[in-house]
């Protein structure tokens, strides 16, 4: 058996957020039409693959793109500092601005503006945007399909050996369900 169950948007605990009306990869299409235009000032959270890649799109279509990244740099998870360097010349090449190692603290919004409230080097700073997109991963679909009664679930992740085999024999996992 393989299994594989999806994921969705992994969204961080920042004060405010929730209150922002956040965009992930779901919904950003659904958005961008209801907008009938892309946001003047677009706010990436992550600067993975998913980040980078959406970033670079919103810029293209009109936007001015500033991407945080709490890594000192993108696509940290790969583990490649060749390819993240070329990544962040490229997108800073099309006038997208890159933000490494900071955090971001809250959100602050009122009738007018929405401001992200970040820990930079020495003080805080703020940044003013018009939509947020919330990139900072996926999590794995686990519940409601039954993982629970057979054991494979444990502290909401799939437990897997080496070749994404499950404490059952026969049954693999695959796709974003793995991490």
């Amino acid at each position: 058996i393989i299994l594989a169950t999806g994921a969705i948007p992994a969204v961080p605990p920042i004060a405010g957020l929730t209150e922002t009306c956040y965009l992930t990869s779901d919904t950003l299409w659904r958005r961008l039409e209801e907008l009938s235009a892309p946001p003047c000032r677009l706010l990436v959270l992550g600067g993975g693959a998913i980040g980078c890649e959406l970033a670079q799109a919103l810029a293209r279509l009109g936007s001015q793109v500033t991407l945080l990244e709490e890594q000192n740099h993108l696509l940290a998870s790969y583990g490649d500092e060749e390819v993240s360097d070329w990544v962040h010349a490229s997108l800073k090449d099309e006038g997208i601005q890159v933000l490494l190692g900071q955090k971001a603290l809250r959100f602050e919004h009122d009738a007018d503006c929405k401001t992200l409230v970040l820990a930079g080097k020495s003080q805080e700073r703020r940044l003013q945007f018009d939509e947020i997109l919330c990139a900072t991963g996926r999590q794995p679909r686990l519940y409601g399909y039954g993982l629970e009664k057979l054991g494979l679930i444990q502290q909401d992740t799939l437990a897997t050996g080496s070749k994404l085999q499950t404490c059952l024999p026969h049954i693999f996992v695959v796709g974003d369900v793995v991490g």
